[in-house]
């Protein structure tokens, strides 16, 4: 609030002119010294009564000093507020960018792989060499039944990262860009170990949903994409922005839900119980953890 400060002037009393003092009429009426000097205090006092006047208090100065000081610690602590969610901000950031640098990493790998076999030719050897590079992909960054069974638990996390198409690569780190954004700069209350817990789980969830669905169904096709993980961003995100999400969360999930309940699951490429999965995990963390406050610590 603006207050504005009046300017006060203090102009001492005129006093009547004359040419002997007080004290040279009680020298010349030889009064006592011990009279002399009672006059001149109490003149003196007289003097710094009528001349100096309390200065008037301006609102902000009239304002409790309790209040000022308790506005200064509020102003404080809302300054220390921000800037813990701006460090918050860029540690989410960078872990969404670390996310989208490990697809991109894998998903070099892949086209790796697709150029050793290409340039293989009739050459054994390259051909060995393309066979081996294909079988450790498969086997470290596919979810499937016969990874399970092997023991390569692993798969669970890494098939998150793995992306063999272009097509497939791209519209997944597109949109898990712009579903993760929502995430690191509308939701300061989500802390970054908070945000790697959403997508961890969405990621064990979708994957978790891809198996029972396939043991179901007899769909044991591996699986593999960051769309389960994505799902799930994307699901706590609409939660908390419905108005600006829901409709695109709504079609996904409808679409999913209905081919799911078809026989076109068996030629469908995509992994619609997975995307159902994270979809779920991520409606849970929201209402469960991002809306209640139970939330992990801050980092």
């Amino acid at each position: 609030m603006n207050t504005s400060t009046r300017r006060i002037c203090f102009t001492a009393p005129r006093l009547p002119l004359s040419f002997s003092s007080p004290s040279h009429h009680l020298q010349r009426a030889g009064k006592p010294s011990q009279q002399l000097r009672a006059f001149k205090a109490t003149s003196a006092l007289r003097n710094v009564q009528g001349t100096h006047k309390p200065p008037r208090q301006s609102p902000s100065e009239a304002e409790p000093r309790a209040q000022r000081q308790q506005n200064a610690i509020d102003e404080e602590a809302n300054r220390n507020l921000l800037q813990g969610f701006k460090r918050q901000a860029k540690s989410k950031q960078a872990l969404l960018y670390a996310l989208i640098a490990a697809n991109t990493a894998v998903f070099v790998a892949w086209q790796y792989g697709n150029l050793l076999q290409s340039q293989a030719g009739e050459d054994p050897t390259a051909m060995r060499k393309a066979h081996q590079w294909k079988e450790f992909m498969v086997n470290n960054f596919v979810q499937s039944e016969e990874n399970v069974q092997k023991g390569r638990w692993w798969t669970y996390l890494t098939s998150a990262i793995s992306q063999q198409g272009i097509l497939h690569f791209g519209v997944n780190m597109f949109s898990l860009r712009n579903a993760g954004t929502f995430i690191v700069h509308a939701l300061p209350q989500v802390s970054p170990l908070s945000f790697a817990a959403l997508c961890l789980g969405s990621t064990l969830a979708s994957a978790a949903a891809a198996q029972w669905s396939g043991r179901l169904t007899g769909d044991l096709r591996g699986g593999l994409g960051a769309s389960g993980m994505l799902c799930g961003v994307m699901g706590a995100a609409t939660c908390a922005f419905p108005q600006q999400l829901w409709v695109n969360t709504a079609i996904w999930f409808t679409f999913d839900l209905g081919i799911l309940s078809t026989d076109l699951r068996y030629s469908s490429p995509l992994g619609h119980a997975a995307h159902l999965g994270g979809t779920v995990f991520g409606v849970v963390f929201y209402l469960a953890a991002i809306r209640r406050g139970k939330l992990p610590k801050m980092m």
